[in-house]
């Protein structure tokens, strides 16, 4: 009998090996759900989805992969999508949430809309000039100064850039666990059983508006709990809201250098990250109690405008 030659042990494992490409290639082209293109740990993208005439079912379907994945991209959602289709589709997640219009960066210039509907922009609404911005390019979660803070929001991409302008995400499921694991004595234990007070008057792009008083006169200070369980999942996340809050039982400086720590650390982990890069008509949808997210900037005199609307978690509906 003829000993087996490495020849013939190489060729079985390259034989191996194009019948598991094969089979991948089969499974991403052909046997992968009707609409899904790509699946992350965020950032799950689909296509081909009628947002305007969405069923009950599959708009359940779409909130269970919201709450999964904690970002969903609904790649070329229209050929245009306005802001009152946006406030529609929006609408069937839970309460749209009306902002003061001065939270609302550039808003919206159609009236019956405008306390809804952001406009994402570096696009001046009445000259139409381009001007520099910088707004929001640090971790932040959506919507973190109200009390009741389960909020869905969606981006709309109405005018992208030709460079930059890219949107990153992090994983807060993650970032809770890699914590522990990593860093539990330095910093999770000390933040176990604290809660992060989010003043709505030290948030840095709400600076100088002109409605702070009358969103004062109506709300308390929102305190959350920095290691907290999904109210869908039902699995620990990490809530730190951005690193400019303060910690309950900790001064301003204490809080700044531990949650300094934590954002270089989320920052810093590409494992955790999703960054988006923009097309024409993607339409982002994310659980600001599943991720966090941040502006990439680097478009700076390109024009850019996003459409923004944020409803709030209805396990009801």
């Amino acid at each position: 009998m003829k000993p087996v030659s490495s020849i013939n042990i190489g060729s079985i494992y390259y034989s191996l090996s194009i019948i598991i490409l094969a089979l991948y290639y089969l499974y991403e082209n052909v046997f992968m759900p009707v609409g899904i293109t790509k699946k992350h740990s965020m950032g799950f993208k689909i296509k081909n989805i009628d947002i305007q005439n969405i069923n009950n079912i599959e708009l359940q379907q779409l909130k269970d992969l919201v709450s999964q994945h904690g970002v969903v991209v609904i790649e070329n959602a229209a050929n245009y999508l306005s802001a009152q289709d946006l406030l529609l589709f929006a609408s069937k997640f839970g309460e749209l949430i009306k902002l003061p219009n001065g939270f609302g960066f550039n808003t919206s210039d159609q009236f019956e809309t405008e306390s809804y509907i952001s406009n994402i922009t570096n696009i001046d609404q009445r000259t139409g000039l381009i001007k520099s911005v910088n707004t929001a390019e640090y971790l932040h979660n959506d919507g973190d100064f109200w009390q009741n803070n389960y909020i869905y929001t969606f981006l709309y991409g109405d005018v992208i850039p030709n460079i930059g302008g890219n949107t990153h995400f992090v994983d807060l499921e993650l970032a809770h666990d890699y914590l522990y694991q990593y860093h539990k004595t330095d910093i999770f234990d000390l933040i176990d059983d604290k809660r992060v007070v989010i003043d709505v008057n030290d948030i840095p792009d709400f600076e100088g508006s002109p409605f702070l008083d009358e969103f004062n006169s109506k709300h308390n200070v929102a305190r959350h709990d920095i290691i907290d369980k999904h109210i869908v999942t039902q699995k620990p996340v990490l809530f730190y809201a951005c690193k400019f809050a303060k910690i309950d039982g900790f001064t301003m400086d204490e809080s700044r250098y531990i949650l300094d720590k934590i954002d270089n650390i989320l920052m810093n982990n590409d494992f955790m990250s999703y960054q988006h890069e923009w097309n024409e008509n993607d339409l982002l949808i994310w659980d600001n109690t599943r991720v966090m997210h941040r502006s990439m900037g680097g478009y700076y005199l390109e024009p850019r405008k996003l459409l923004r609307a944020q409803s709030r978690l209805n396990l009801k509906s």
